[in-house]
C-alpha cells in the first residue's frame, strides 16, 4: 500500500513540478527581455554592464536548468496524459482509497460475543 501511495504521489508531484518549470521558463524569458531592454535603452557604466551581464547569465542558466528538467519529464508526462493511462492512474487512486478503507476497517475491528 505504501509503494502504491508513493508511486501516485510521485506522479502528482511530477505534474506540479512540470507545470512550475513550464511557468518558470516563461518567467525567465520575460526577465531576459527586461535585461536586454536595459542594455539596449539605458545608459550604463562599466560596473552596471558587468552586473547586467551577470544577471543575464544567471537567468539563462536557470532557464536552461528548467528546460532540461522539462525534457527529462516529457516522456512520463506524455504517458500520463494518454487517455488510457489517465484512466489507469485514476483506477489506481480508487484502488488505493479502497485499500485504505479496508485497512481502517481492520484497525477498528471488534468482536462482540454472542453467547458469553
Amino acid at each position: 500500500m505504501k509503494t502504491l501511495s508513493g508511486t501516485l504521489s510521485i506522479m502528482q508531484n511530477l505534474e506540479m513540478r512540470y507545470q512550475a518549470n513550464f511557468s518558470g521558463v516563461h518567467e525567465q524569458d520575460l526577465i531576459t527581455q527586461d535585461l536586454l531592454h536595459k542594455l539596449e535603452l539605458e545608459q550604463n557604466n562599466a560596473v552596471q554592464l558587468v552586473q547586467l551581464a551577470k544577471q543575464l547569465k544567471e537567468c539563462r542558466q536557470t532557464r536552461r536548468m528548467m528546460k532540461d528538467e522539462i525534457e527529462l519529464m516529457q516522456p512520463l508526462m506524455d504517458f500520463m496524459q494518454d487517455g488510457q493511462n489517465k484512466r489507469c492512474v485514476r483506477q489506481l487512486q480508487e484502488a488505493l482509497g479502497k485499500m485504505r478503507d479496508v485497512s481502517k476497517h481492520h484497525e477498528n475491528r471488534r468482536y462482540y460475543p454472542r453467547v458469553l
